[in-house]
């Protein structure tokens, strides 16, 4: 399997990779931190998967040029945050079966989805990809219990000398464009994500 990956961080550039090589070293990999070399690499070789940080402008645009030049592509976003680009968003994910966005962190089930072709693919949409990131900044907010059955920050505190803490919890969900709603006990609940 021919693999391209484009990421300007070095460090998420080799983590991937080394993800990639520990399912198998049978895969052939080509690893560029500038979109000139994936262009060039791209139109020598023929990839089966090419996984690309959207994250960057110049990731957004290779992304971009890649699919309008074949639409058939199996194209991987890598994300830090729950958005799309512009040519590439939930809709367009759920209608083709070769694009998808895929939100670090990265586990290896992911990889096995995307590359075996399942049919439960880690998308935007998968509240897997939600889930994961939710218990990420679960982690930096000790005044809230995490509730995955009902996707619910609990307020630890009936009463917080400083909504802070709150604001900074809502301020992450913002940043991840995850919609949610407040209650009067400061709890907040995870709404469904709008397609």
């Amino acid at each position: 399997m021919k693999i391209l990956i484009y990421d300007n961080c070095h460090s998420e550039l080799e983590a991937l990779y080394n993800m990639l090589i520990n399912i198998s070293d049978e895969f052939k990999i080509d690893k560029v931190m500038e979109t000139k070399r994936g262009y060039l690499l791209y139109e020598e070789h023929n990839h089966d998967f090419i996984f690309i940080n959207s994250d960057c402008h110049h990731g957004k645009n290779f992304l971009n040029e890649i699919h309008n030049k074949n639409p058939q592509q199996n194209l991987i976003a890598l994300s830090d945050s729950l958005n799309c680009t512009d040519n590439i968003k939930c809709s367009f994910c759920k209608q083709e079966d070769n694009k998808f966005l895929l939100v670090r962190p990265i586990y290896s089930n992911d990889l096995f989805y995307l590359l075996l072709g399942n049919n439960k693919r880690p998308t935007y949409c998968d509240n897997n990809q939600i889930l994961k990131r939710l218990k990420k900044i679960d982690q930096n907010f000790h005044n809230f219990d995490f509730c995955i059955e009902n996707k619910m920050f609990v307020n630890k505190n009936s009463f917080l000398k400083r909504d802070e803490k709150v604001f900074n919890l809502l301020t992450q969900l913002k940043l991840q464009n995850i919609p949610y709603e407040i209650d009067s006990t400061k709890n907040i609940k995870i709404l469904e994500q709008e397609n």
